[in-house]
């Protein structure tokens, strides 16, 4: 078994203010995550190159992505290596780039890839559902799939995203970072949200004007409600999440119980690293955030809890705050070093665990409360 601390937190956060919480008085009561099965190697049979998410089926059935193998492997619930699926390629059912993979509503698994800029469903079988296209002009597309919507929409975030126009061209918007609901092949693109883009630092160097993300600044976080209601937004340095609609209606908000934190000199250092990489003038950039954004990603459950990543200081191992829609008082998770929690469906979990030598192993266990 692996220690893991669960405390309760005693204050809230007003929402659309920063409130300071009261130290809580009693350290919370412990619990454990207990492993039952870990596995350093895909259904193939080959070591894992890099694991990039992974879901549960209806059935119990755990699909796992590989960003680099182009794969997507199939366990049984008591982890016995059932199948796998995908190569690198283009042709169907083979991926180039997978950047995101989650659960749909109907029971399928959903990949994208973002260089075929393709969305592929897969079953438990691993056997290809359908595949379909985003389309867009763009040359170059950093946009992602986030989820899908009981209708079929894909959920979508990025700056350079398909907007309707009449055309089917994409617009980018170099101020904004947009949430769309895009249904492939249909004739509109309903934009849930525009919000304002505040991770851009603008620089110049010898080709002339040029942004930059910062490594810590505030990002946009998006994570689909997998009980069908819209999408959980969030901005990283505002202590709030809310609840979209496909239209784009506010159905929700919670407050994130949540301080901001001093950047170390460790993480200030990855700033100057990344601008020097990029020979931008010093005269001409912005200063770097003073805080750590107050979270990382969302992490949406079947129950409608929403897990919300703490940015914790090198070194310490990852947290997590578990929000519930109820307004139930929060908890705060610590999970062991070196992991990365990648789905958690009722009280299993699955994750990764990173070695030294950044040697992969896929992690599926409960959580004791």
């Amino acid at each position: 078994m692996i220690k893991v601390a669960v405390a309760t937190l005693l204050g809230y956060m007003i929402a659309g203010c920063r409130q300071e919480l009261p130290a809580p008085t009693d350290p919370g009561r412990e619990s454990t995550i207990e492993i039952l099965w870990a596995h350093e190697r895909g259904a193939d049979g080959q070591g894992f190159e890099q694991i990039l998410g992974a879901v549960t089926f209806p059935s119990g059935v755990i699909g796992v992505a590989d960003h680099k193998a182009a794969r997507v492997h199939f366990f049984s619930s008591t982890g016995a290596s059932l199948t796998w699926s995908g190569t690198i390629g283009s042709g169907p059912g083979e991926f180039r780039e997978l950047t995101a993979f989650g659960i749909a509503l109907n029971g399928t698994a959903w990949a994208y890839d973002r260089s075929l800029r393709r969305v592929t469903w897969v079953g438990e079988d691993g056997q290809m559902v359908r595949s379909a296209q985003v389309e867009t002009a763009a040359a170059s597309w950093s946009a992602d799939v986030v989820g899908e919507f009981e209708s079929g929409a894909l959920v979508i975030v990025g700056k350079t995203v398909p907007v309707p126009d009449g055309q089917r061209t994409t617009s980018t918007y170099r101020d904004s970072t947009l949430v769309v609901a895009y249904v492939p092949g249909d004739s509109m693109t309903e934009v849930i949200g525009r919000f304002p883009l505040f991770d851009m630092t603008v620089g110049r160097n010898s080709r002339g004007p040029t942004t930059s993300v910062h490594p810590h600044g505030p990002r946009l976080q998006a994570t689909v409600d997998r009980r069908g209601h819209g999408v959980w937004v969030g901005f990283s340095d505002t202590p709030e999440i809310r609840l979209f609609s496909a239209a784009g209606v506010v159905l929700d908000s919670i407050p994130v119980p949540l301080e901001p934190r001093k950047a170390t000199p460790a993480e200030n250092a990855v700033v100057e690293e990344r601008r020097a990489r990029l020979h931008l003038d010093p005269s001409s950039l912005a200063e770097a955030p003073e805080h750590m954004p107050l979270f990382g990603r969302l992490l949406s459950t079947a129950e409608g809890d929403v897990w919300v990543e703490v940015i914790v200081e090198p070194g310490d191992p990852p947290r997590w705050v578990v929000l519930r829609p109820d307004r139930s008082p929060p908890e705060t998770v610590t999970l062991p070093e070196r992991f990365t929690l990648l789905e958690v469906n009722g009280t299993r979990i699955l994750g990764v665990s990173r070695d030294e030598d950044d040697v992969e192993t896929l992690i599926h266990a409960v959580l004791r409360r």
